[in-house]
């Protein structure tokens, strides 16, 4: 798949990432991929230690991977991607998403999730938030096999691309779970996804 691009994020006048401690907000949809999350957040946590980590679980993902692990091995706040996984007294749980991170990290992101998030569906905290937040998102699809040529898909990344502070990675050739077949609809490899949030991090409020 080709690149979207990235279109840039408003400059928001705030202190530099060398003044601030970076904070990335990884957020894990319902693709079968999510399973390898903890190993990624294993590798996250060697290579940026002093990284302040939040993650953010769809309920398909919790089908996959287990919000309790992340939550020990990522030694971060662990939530699914639902209102009631939300305390009330700490105020709008999809304003204080936006407002905290730099950085926000859709891997894997399925077709299901980037289809919603371009139409600027909104009815979990974690989609609400992406449309409130100043914050760069990056977007790692994961298609499944038919999908990378498809136009309305295809139309979604586009559009997601066009968005202001909104990069979308090109997916790669990988093996699928469900086929056995190598299909060219694979996410991004994790450490390539981490190069692009450390690319733009230098932006970032």
């Amino acid at each position: 798949m080709a690149r979207y691009g990235t279109t840039p994020a408003a400059p928001s006048g705030g202190p530099s990432m060398s003044e601030t401690k970076q904070r990335l907000l990884l957020y894990g949809t319902g693709a079968i991929g999510v399973a390898l999350l903890p190993a990624y957040v294993t590798w996250l946590r060697a290579v940026a230690p002093e990284l302040e980590l939040r993650i953010l679980l769809t309920h398909s993902a919790s089908r996959f991977v287990s919000d309790r692990a992340l939550r020990v091995i990522g030694d971060c706040e662990t939530r699914i991607d639902q209102w009631d996984a939300f305390d009330d007294r700490g105020g709008p749980p999809h304003l204080e998403l936006a407002a905290w991170p730099d950085v926000v990290l859709v891997y894997p992101a399925t077709t299901h999730f980037v289809s919603r998030f371009s139409l600027g569906l909104a009815d979990t905290p974690g989609l609400l938030m992406l449309q409130c937040t100043r914050a760069p998102v990056v977007v790692a699809p994961s298609l499944p096999a038919g999908c990378v040529d498809n136009d309305v898909v295809n139309g979604h990344l586009a559009a997601l691309a066009t968005r202001r502070g909104v990069t979308v990675l090109p997916t790669s050739s990988g093996p699928s779970v469900a086929t056995g077949t190598a299909t060219p609809g694979a996410p991004a490899a994790f450490p390539e996804a981490w190069k692009e949030v450390q690319r733009i991090w230098p932006r970032t409020p």
